[in-house]
């Protein structure tokens, strides 16, 4: 297997440093949780794309940012593998509603897509089912 490069991102907000890197499972869970009922339409610019999200941007910064020098995860698992979140991540949640100008969470979102490429994960897993790599033939006449 060969070396990939990993992309992180750093920011300073608050005089804390905080980093994004390529998105771990147990984030992707959170995020699709919390993405459930938006509807991001295809061709959305970042600002589109912040502005469809609203409300809900802090939350996914809590999600994606990592504080630089701790070791909290996102998830905790329970016995019966229900994945729940830590409780970090609602303090990080207000504290990005309170203090992330427009201009950052613009960088965060572009930045989003520079950590987790998704063009590159689509076409992964699109090679993974062979369905997507052969043509549909049409049915031969008897």
């Amino acid at each position: 297997m060969s070396e990939e490069k990993i992309s992180k991102c750093m920011y300073e907000i608050k005089g804390r440093s905080f980093y994004q890197k390529q998105l771990v499972l147990g984030q992707l869970e959170l995020l699709v949780d919390l993405l459930k009922d938006v509807e991001l339409e295809k061709g959305l610019t970042n600002l589109g794309i912040l502005k469809t999200l609203g409300g809900k941007m802090p939350r996914a910064m809590a999600i994606v940012l990592f504080e630089e020098g701790s070791k909290i995860e996102k998830i905790e698992v329970e016995e019966n593998w229900k994945t729940i979140e830590v409780q970090e991540i609602k303090k990080q949640t207000e504290f990005f509603a309170n203090n992330v100008n427009i201009v950052l969470a613009l960088k965060v979102i572009t930045d989003f897509f520079v950590c987790t490429p998704m063009t590159e994960i689509m076409q992964t897993l699109a090679s993974l089912i062979p369905e997507t790599q052969t043509p549909v033939q049409e049915p031969r006449p008897f």
